[in-house]
């Protein structure tokens, strides 16, 4: 069994009072209530990794990880708050994975989807991405 399927294992089994054990009350109750008011943006998971965008007080959501790295889950949030390991923000994205798993875009499983495409298939897709996104090979280029 691969260590990432292991790690997702885990995060598939993450029950709710394990996570109200991740912080204070305070904490708990605030990301509850961000999940309950939708505040959970595009998550995606991939290995052991939760990510998102959620949307706080300030003018624009706030980027999320959280990772299970070494039998921990550590929690990465661009908000400001630092007074506890999980802010709100985390907390809401641990609460959505829990609760609404099938909304989360599966990055492995797509990535593992190209293995079945053909050749023009993905220079389609590639083409497309690029059309949508033209940043990506724009941010590829400056890096040769």
């Amino acid at each position: 069994m691969s260590n990432s399927k292991y790690n997702k294992n885990v995060l598939h089994d993450l029950k709710i009072n394990e996570v109200k054990k991740l912080c204070s009350t305070k904490i708990y109750k605030r990301g509850l209530e961000y999940y309950h008011d939708n505040h959970v943006l595009k998550p995606i998971v991939y290995g052991s990794v939760l990510r998102a965008e959620v949307v706080g007080t300030d003018f624009h959501p706030y980027a999320v990880e959280i990772k299970y790295k070494n039998g921990n889950l550590i929690s990465n949030c661009t908000c400001p708050f630092d007074f506890e390991n999980f802010c709100k923000h985390s907390i809401a994205l641990l609460i959505s994975w829990i609760y609404k798993k099938e909304h989360f875009f599966d990055i492995d499983f797509f990535l593992d989807s190209l293995n079945r495409k053909s050749k023009q298939e993905l220079l389609e897709l590639i083409q497309n991405l690029v059309r949508l996104n033209p940043w990506l090979i724009i941010d590829q280029e400056r890096k040769i």
